[in-house]
């Protein structure tokens, strides 16, 4: 606007001296008039270009500039928009928004961190600069997982993702999940960008899945009243059994074992004490056998026992033995001393037989040939033990 107004006042002044010089001309020599009129005129006109041109100029500054102010002005909107947005983004989110920094010389800290992490970690975002605050709150049973993931992921500059627990003083154990990526910077640090947030409802709905699974596939899978696998677990047992064999080259027994008299005492002392001898057999078989071999109950007063990894026959009728010596010996039951012996059948991988059904017909015919020798014994298929 000054510059505007200049130059008007410059252009009058010279509009004035055109004047007083045109009038003075008159009293010169004709000549002498002519030239200065002309060499006036030339400069006045030259003299008023150059203002014309200075006035258009300051103008299209004075354009430009509002231009420039109102284009400044509407990036200072955006940019303050988006910065409200992204305020209100950290914010409002269900976790916390974090910059975790780790120094060359091991030292770490968290730069920025949303005011969630008060709610995570009970710590206000002001005071988490210091990293030992947030490593202090992680539980000491994961704290080492924590510590050398981070350390996988500087190697790495892969994402760092990780559930763990923290303890905190007020709510205690916690869950949570964490994101962050890795960004190298000039100084030799690193620096993650990232997002942690509150898991525990979650890990108690898996936990509570998890039981819920486990105790479907116990039912499905386990004999109710003595707790051993049943018949649908045995064929997987022993399908699995057969396999691990054929690869080692090695050989598994097959004992059926069938409770004799059993109807006779189920029948006349009741359901219930049948129910107890049937789990006190169940018992005493687990505690003969290896934890790596199975004891099963197929149903009724029938059991199976399956032996890996044999290589002597002295190991099968050694475990038979035992079995046909701790079932023949007394079980007492409500205040009444009751007697049972087992007949028992043993098939053998691969001499009798390669198919899990084959294994357990042979099985089957040896324990009924048990009890046709007098019962409370051990027989084997083929009549042979294992060379």
């Amino acid at each position: 606007d000054f510059a505007i107004i200049l130059s008007l006042l410059l252009f009058i002044i010279m509009i004035a001296m055109w004047m007083v010089y045109s009038s003075e001309i008159q009293y010169l020599n004709a000549d002498v008039a002519i030239y200065f009129k002309e060499s006036f005129t030339t400069i006045f006109f030259t003299i008023a270009l150059i203002v014309s041109a200075l006035v258009w100029w300051v103008l299209l500054l004075q354009e430009n500039r509002h231009l420039v102010e109102d284009e400044l002005a509407e990036k200072n909107e955006l940019l303050n928009g988006q910065k409200d947005f992204l305020h209100k983004l950290t914010e409002n989110v269900p976790g916390a928004i974090y910059q975790f920094q780790l120094f060359p010389d091991g030292k770490s800290s968290f730069p920025y961190a949303s005011s969630a992490i008060l709610n995570l970690y009970e710590i206000e975002s002001k005071d988490v600069q210091d990293g030992k605050m947030i490593f202090d709150r992680v539980h000491k049973d994961d704290l080492a997982m924590v510590v050398s993931t981070i350390k996988q992921s500087a190697s790495s500059m892969q994402e760092w993702h990780i559930e763990h627990r923290i303890d905190v003083p007020i709510k205690g154990v916690r869950w949570v999940e964490a994101f962050s990526k890795p960004e190298k910077l000039k100084d030799g640090s690193i620096l993650w960008y990232g997002y942690v947030y509150d898991i525990t409802k979650r890990k108690s709905i898996e936990d509570e899945l998890k039981k819920q699974r486990n105790k479907l596939y116990h039912l499905a899978n386990h004999d109710q009243l003595t707790g051993l696998p049943n018949r649908v677990l045995f064929y997987d047992r022993l399908k699995q059994a057969i396999e691990q064999a054929k690869r080692n080259s090695s050989k598994i027994a097959l004992l059926f074992i069938d409770l004799d008299h059993f109807k006779e005492i189920n029948d006349s002392l009741g359901h219930n004490i049948g129910d107890e001898i049937l789990k006190a057999v169940a018992k005493r078989l687990s505690e003969i056998v290896r934890a790596e071999d199975t004891v099963a109950r197929l149903g009724g007063d029938e059991f199976t026992v399956i032996l890996k990894g044999l290589n002597q026959g002295e190991d099968v009728s050694l475990v038979a033995a035992k079995i046909v010596e701790s079932l023949a010996k007394s079980i007492q039951i409500e205040e009444k001393t009751l007697f049972v012996s087992s007949s028992i059948g043993i098939s053998i991988y691969p001499d009798d037989a390669t198919s899990l059904q084959d294994l357990l017909k042979y099985a089957d015919v040896a324990m009924y040939k048990a009890k046709d020798a007098g019962r409370s014994n051990f027989q084997y298929y083929n009549n042979t033990e294992l060379l």
